[in-house]
């Protein structure tokens, strides 16, 4: 989980990743270069600034009213 602070500083820092039962451990738990790239381009994709070569975002439409 990334915690983000108002002036969008990482305030959590993400030192373990798990995908596919494989765990990667990065630092000690601080906020650390990789977790500060991570969250830069996650944050990024999130707001469309950079391009999804990986196609990870979708536009979601609002539910229709009934």
């Amino acid at each position: 989980m990334l915690l983000v602070a108002k002036d969008s500083r990482l305030r959590s820092a993400l030192w373990i990743i798990t995908y596919l039962d494989k765990r990667v451990s990065y630092g000690e738990g601080g906020s650390g270069a990789v977790s500060q790239k991570l969250y830069s381009v996650l944050t990024r994709l999130q707001m469309g600034l950079i391009e999804d070569k990986m196609d990870w975002t979708m536009e979601l439409k609002p539910a229709k009213a009934y």
